[in-house]
């Protein structure tokens, strides 16, 4: 199936849960250790899928692409980086405005929720565990609507 991109003929709520699935999967694997062995084939297997990445799906598969592309503090894995490249040069200019205006209107929700800073601190570092070790606080802050001695505070009481 895989040879033929049959999987582009599967029903689409079990092709979305499929991409889910393994893109959760590639997140977790990304945030793991050994993470450099096992991006490839991890990342490898979602390119496998099919050639047209599900609407429902297209937010995690975006994302933990993205991760692989951006890497960690440790850098990137190279092999999966080439494929990661691939699977972003396949996205249509629709599917990156999809994923951008679910992205932002996601954080437009949790303003609008007005979550205090530590909230959306932490509801940050759950979605983004290493992005202390990527992101200058000076750019975390801004995200976040705090001032500079507050995210300090945060960012120390969290490790």
């Amino acid at each position: 199936m895989v040879a033929v991109h049959g999987f582009d003929y599967v029903k689409e709520n079990e092709r979305s849960r499929t991409y889910i699935a393994v893109a959760r999967k590639l997140k977790d694997v990304h945030f793991s250790m050994n993470n450099f062995y096992n991006e490839p084939s991890q990342i490898k297997l979602l390119e496998d899928l099919g050639t047209v990445i599900p609407p429902l799906a297209l937010k995690d598969c975006i994302t933990a692409i993205l991760f692989i592309k951006l890497g960690n503090q440790y850098g990137t894995s190279w092999s999966a980086e080439d494929i990661a490249d691939r699977l972003l040069a396949r996205l249509t200019e629709t599917e990156w405005r999809t994923y951008l205006e679910q992205y932002f209107k996601e954080e437009e929700d949790m303003n609008a929720r007005k979550l205090t800073v530590r909230e959306r601190y932490l509801s940050l570092l759950a979605e983004i565990p290493d992005i202390l070790y990527r992101v200058p606080l000076k750019h975390i802050n801004h995200y976040l609507g705090a001032d500079v001695t507050s995210l300090g505070y945060l960012a120390g009481s969290s490790k």
